[in-house]
């Protein structure tokens, strides 16, 4: 699924997502820039859209 990465760091990230997730849940990010590595991340925090 294509996402937005709003933010992201050494201590997590922040992104835009088309479909609801779960704390605890595993998610792979990538992209084709240099400048960020494929990630296994885990979700913490789950806020709706506003």
């Amino acid at each position: 699924m294509e996402t937005t990465l709003l933010d992201y760091s050494l201590s997590g990230c922040q992104a835009e997502l088309r479909r609801p997730l779960k704390p605890g849940q595993i998610l792979r990010l990538y992209t084709n820039r240099n400048s960020f590595r494929e990630s296994d991340v885990r979700i913490q925090r789950v806020q709706a859209a506003i």
